[in-house]
């Protein structure tokens, strides 16, 4: 991505943060039947799916989920790749750990499965370069130039960054933690992302000084973050922790600099119901979420 296309992409995106509810809610629903009319162009599923249905509707149109569209990949995708080879791809980059290669330019990856049933999740190089532009307009970060460590058990093409001095380094869960340690400690990153169990493990080891790094800030995902453990990390590394709500649907929500995690309403459109159905009212915990991708389009999910 050029240095033009970021800017305007930081630009959009920081004008759209100042947006009211009301104008949050006509961009939603705007992007989303841009999507679906997408999706019903260039994917026979959703073609099929929405059949006799009112596209500009959208928030009435029939669910998705996990297995349906595992289930039809081959057709829910809208870059003509096959589920057979989609497969395969993820489990031969699963075997030889190689987390840099694409599928046809596409960076193509298996979710970790932590809710118990895996998913797959297809990214443009355009979407790469969103998202990438979306972390620094709107996501905490420290002072100066990033330089921060990625650790998780599988990466993808799409999580890597080295530009405008900007660098992010991933860092395979899987290996001993005498092969994380010594990483880090040569990375000397200013910012450290890890599930919320790793970071624990690092924080053990840095209080007990064979872990010898000075963070400004740590990243959680992954896994919940417990109250207890996000106060045992930042007294122990002394920097502020926050979180990231990242799933094979979509980066569904962040912290801000203020320190609480918010849903990135640009990117994704989420809704809420209880038991019965029926929308779940502001600050009630909720039975189901809804999530539609308002800017995926290899793979669309809408409503899923």
């Amino acid at each position: 991505m050029g240095m033009l296309q970021m800017m305007l992409d930081y630009l959009r995106i920081r004008r759209r943060a100042g947006m009211s509810q009301d104008e949050i809610k006509a961009y939603q629903r705007r992007e989303a039947q841009r999507l679906v009319r997408y999706a019903v162009d260039n994917a026979p599923f959703y073609r099929r799916h929405y059949r006799g249905y009112d596209l500009d509707d959208v928030w009435r149109l029939p669910t998705v989920n996990k297995e349906l569209m595992m289930d039809n990949l081959s057709e829910c995708n809208t870059v003509g790749l096959t589920k057979k080879e989609i497969m395969e791809f993820c489990l031969r980059v699963e075997e030889t750990r190689d987390f840099s290669v694409r599928l046809h330019g596409y960076a193509v990856g298996m979710s970790s499965g932590t809710s118990g049933n895996k998913g797959v999740e297809i990214t443009s190089q355009r979407e790469e370069d969103l998202l990438r532009a979306y972390l620094f307009a709107v996501f905490p970060r420290p002072e100066g130039k990033m330089n921060l460590a990625f650790i998780l058990r599988v990466s993808s093409p799409a999580f890597n960054i080295d530009r405008f001095g900007h660098r992010l380094t991933y860092i395979s869960q899987r290996n001993s933690l005498d092969v994380i340690r010594d990483k880090l400690e040569k990375l000397q990153p200013n910012a450290i992302s890890a599930p919320a169990s790793m970071l624990r493990i690092l924080a053990d080891e840095h209080q007990a000084g064979r872990l010898r790094v000075a963070p400004e800030m740590l990243v959680s995902y992954a896994e919940v973050l417990a109250p207890d453990v996000e106060q045992y990390l930042e007294e122990v590394f002394d920097c502020e922790v926050y979180e990231v709500y990242k799933a094979t649907e979509g980066a569904i929500a962040a912290s801000r600099p203020c320190g609480n995690l918010h849903i990135n309403e640009d990117l994704v459109a989420v809704e809420l119901y209880d038991e019965h159905g029926k929308p779940t009212p502001p600050g009630e915990p909720c039975h189901a979420m809804l999530v539609t991708n308002l800017v995926k389009t290899a793979l669309p999910f809408i409503r899923y």
